[in-house]
């Protein structure tokens, strides 16, 4: 009987595989699997990016109050004021005296106009560092929701390793896509049907084991599909006897 990766109620599952399940904050239990990040982590990361599109909010309406005044626009302002400091110069006392306040009120505004763009620059970079960890635990959760079942448990970070390198996300299409167009599901099913020691027993390719073979289910056999070092090293973790026997199937 396949794995669930989440069960609601840890009694559902069989006295003897409780041990590979830990429990969630929400009081869900989860499958232990290597290189996957807890649910907590990623609300954690919403959380955090809500926060800083506020303080990004914050710092566009400080900056609105100069209007339509672009920071380049100051630069030619300070650019015309050093030309008119020059004909003042040249012009009186009373002339020096306008140059010489118009300078000294346009220096605070200077100062802020630089300090705003280098806090908007921050946000900016933390909001998009942000929005890249929300779409990392989208994707996630979507192949998790199509292995769930599907894929051996020893098996589950080789798939979100390989999806992280192909599906990325189309703003247009408001889903993940590889290059060739391909959903994620699509792309799910064709990495199922090119390395088919991935399945469950139950689902066919892979389910014999045996030495030798492309498609037998054994991860210590180099010239298997199911070849994987994480596999192995989970299973030297949670079946040691069932390890060391495939282990010298293979001739490893």
């Amino acid at each position: 009987m396949p794995l669930s990766y989440k069960v609601d109620d840890i009694e559902e599952v069989d006295d003897n595989l409780r041990v590979l399940y830990v429990e969630g904050d929400d009081g869900s239990h989860v499958l232990d699997v290597e290189g996957v990040k807890p649910p907590s982590e990623f609300d954690t990361v919403y959380k955090s990016l809500q926060e800083e599109r506020k303080a990004h909010k914050a710092t566009k309406s400080a900056l609105s109050g100069y209007g339509e005044l672009k920071p380049e626009e100051l630069v030619t302002l300070q650019d015309e004021l050093e030309e008119l400091r020059a004909k003042a110069a040249e012009g009186g006392t009373d002339d020096e005296k306008v140059s010489k306040l118009a300078e000294i009120r346009m220096q605070p505004l200077a100062r802020e106009r630089d300090t705003l763009a280098a806090a908007l620059e921050v946000a900016k970079n933390r909001e998009a560092e942000l929005s890249t960890k929300l779409l990392n635990r989208d994707r996630e959760k979507a192949i998790h929701e199509l292995a769930d079942g599907v894929i051996q448990a020893g098996f589950v970070r080789d798939v979100m390793l390989r999806a992280r390198m192909d599906l990325k996300y189309d703003t247009d299409r408001e889903g993940f896509y590889d290059e060739a167009g391909a959903t994620a599901e699509e792309w799910f099913n064709r990495q199922l049907n090119d390395t088919p020691g991935w399945a469950m027993p139950s689902n066919g390719a892979g389910a014999k084991g045996g030495k030798g073979g492309k498609n037998n289910a054994n991860p210590f056999d180099p010239k298997s599909d199911a070849f994987s070092l994480t596999a192995q090293s989970d299973m030297k973790k949670s079946d040691p006897k069932r390890a060391e026997k495939l282990r010298a199937l293979a001739a490893i």
